[in-house]
C-alpha cells in the first residue's frame, strides 16, 4: 500500500467533504485521479465507507448526547467495525481507517508521523495469523478486487443502490438493492436508433430485489462450477482467451441461456447448503422488466447517464473503444445505483421469452412460451444504438457467443 492514494483522498475530501458517505462517487473520483495503478488501495478506501467506518470517524455512531469523543477511540472503533464487517485485519484495516482519519484532518498518535506509519504498514503487509497461516484476504485478493463481505444480514435498506457484499468461499458477490417501484419501460418514438419492439409501457415491480453489481465473472463461474462438481459443458470456458478477454474479473461470455439458468440454480443450492443465503431467497436470471428497471436506475433517457452518446465510452466498452475484446468488469463508470457494465462489454441474458411487443403491468414476465430468449445491454462489438437502455435482442437458448449474464437475488428469508 502506498501514500499517494491518501494524498489524492485528502485533496478530494477537501473539495467534497460529503464524499465520505458516498462510496460510488468516491470510487469514481479515486479511479479518475489514480487510474488503474492503485486498485487495492481504492478498494480498501471504499470499503471503509460501505462498512460505516467513516461514519464512526465523523462521530455519527457516538452515543446519543456524547461529546468530545477521543480521536484514538473513534479510530479504534472504526477499525473494529471495518474488521468485523470485512474479515480483513491489520495492516489493511488500519491503513484504510487511518487514511480516512488523515483526510478528515484528525490528529492520531502524534508521536508517529505519517510517512513512518505508511512505511511500517507497507512492510507489514500480509501478516501471519496466530496459527501461522496467511490472512485469507491477501494482497493479491484485494488487488484483484475480490471484495470482502459486508455482514450477510437481511436489512431493511430504504435506499436504491444499497450495497450488500455476499462472501462466498473463494470469491465475493457484490449486490445492489433495487427497491419496488414503477417506471416506463421501452423508448419513445423520437429516440434515435429505436426499434419497433420497444413500445413504451408502464410497469410496476411490487417486490425489492438485489442484482449483481457486475456480470458474472470468469472467477465466479469457475469457482461455482468446480465447487458444485457439476459437469458444465466446456464450450464457454474453452473459448476464453487472451485475444478475446481472459481473467478473473472479466465477465464470463459464450454462455448459452440454458447454462446461465442452470448456473443460477446451482449457485442457489450451494449457498443455501452452506447457509450463506436463507432458504426463502434464490438467484435467478432477471426478468426483462427487472433488468431495464435496474439499468435505468430512475432515469428515462437513452442511456442511464443521459442522452449524450459522445460520453458513452466513459460508461461502456463497445465497438468504438473495446478493440473487440471483453474487458474486466467494473472499469467504467457505474449507473446511479452503482451497477457497472449495464451498457456494453457483454450481452446479458434475461429470463423472458421474446415477444415483439412489450407487455406492461404488474411484475411482467413475458410470454409463457416461445423459441427465443431475450438479452439486453449491448456488447463489445456493438454500436451505441445496441447499448441503449431500451434496446432488446433475442436468441435461441442453446446459442452463446458474446453473451454473459448477471443474476438477481429474489425472495425473502
Amino acid at each position: 500500500m502506498h501514500d499517494h492514494p491518501v494524498t489524492v483522498l485528502c485533496d478530494i475530501v477537501r473539495r467534497e467533504p460529503g464524499i465520505a458517505s458516498d462510496p460510488r462517487r468516491c470510487r469514481s473520483m479515486l479511479n479518475d485521479h489514480l487510474r488503474n495503478g492503485y486498485r487495492k488501495e481504492v478498494n480498501l478506501l471504499v470499503y471503509a465507507i460501505e462498512t460505516g467506518a467513516t461514519r464512526i470517524l465523523a462521530g455519527g455512531s457516538a452515543p446519543s448526547g456524547a461529546t468530545n469523543v477521543p480521536v484514538d477511540h473513534l479510530v479504534q472503533r472504526a477499525v473494529e467495525r471495518f474488521e468485523s464487517e470485512t474479515g480483513l485485519k491489520p495492516p489493511e484495516s488500519v491503513w484504510a481507517v487511518r487514511s480516512w482519519a488523515s483526510a478528515m484532518k484528525m490528529e492520531v498518535r502524534e508521536e508517529e508521523d505519517r510517512s513512518s506509519f505508511f512505511a511500517r504498514v507497507y512492510s507489514a503487509f500480509g501478516p501471519k495469523s496466530k496459527e501461522g497461516t496467511s490472512n485469507k484476504y491477501t494482497a493479491k485478493s484485494v488487488e484483484q478486487n475480490q471484495k470482502p463481505v459486508v455482514s450477510l444480514q437481511t436489512k431493511a435498506h430504504k435506499n436504491a443502490g444499497e450495497s450488500w457484499l455476499l462472501k462466498c468461499s473463494k470469491f465475493t458477490i457484490p449486490l445492489r438493492r433495487c427497491p419496488a417501484g414503477r417506471f416506463t419501460m421501452g423508448s419513445p418514438e423520437s429516440e434515435p436508433g429505436r426499434d419497433s419492439d420497444e413500445n413504451q409501457v408502464e410497469v410496476t415491480l411490487t417486490e425489492d430485489f438485489w442484482i449483481m453489481e457486475t456480470p458474472v465473472t470468469q472467477l465466479i463461474w469457475s469457482e461455482v462450477t468446480n465447487t458444485t462438481r457439476v459437469r458444465f459443458n466446456s464450450f464457454g470456458i474453452r473459448l476464453w482467451s487472451e485475444r478475446y478477454g481472459k481473467g478473473p474479473e472479466v465477465p464470463a461470455y459464450d454462455v448459452p441461456w440454458s447454462w446461465a439458468n442452470e448456473f443460477a440454480a446451482y449457485l442457489t443450492q450451494h449457498l443455501q447448503k452452506i447457509r450463506k443465503i436463507p432458504k426463502g431467497m434464490r438467484f435467478a436470471l432477471p426478468t426483462e422488466a427487472q433488468w431495464e428497471y435496474a439499468c435505468r436506475a430512475g432515469t428515462s433517457t437513452t442511456f442511464n447517464f443521459g442522452d449524450d452518446r459522445n460520453i458513452l465510452a466513459d460508461y461502456a466498452w463497445f465497438a468504438t473503444n473495446s478493440q473487440f475484446r471483453v474487458h474486466p468488469a467494473g472499469q467504467k463508470r457505474p449507473n446511479p445505483w452503482g451497477l457497472y457494465d449495464m451498457h456494453g462489454n457483454v450481452w446479458e441474458w434475461c429470463a423472458d421469452w421474446y415477444d415483439d411487443r412489450l407487455n406492461g403491468g404488474v411484475d411482467p414476465t413475458g410470454p409463457e412460451h416461445g423459441s427465443r430468449r431475450v438479452f439486453r445491454g449491448g456488447c463489445r462489438n456493438n454500436n451505441a444504438n445496441r447499448c441503449r437502455s431500451a434496446n432488446r435482442y433475442w436468441l435461441v437458448p442453446s446459442d452463446g457467443d458474446d453473451y454473459g449474464f448477471r443474476l438477481v437475488l429474489i425472495g425473502s428469508p
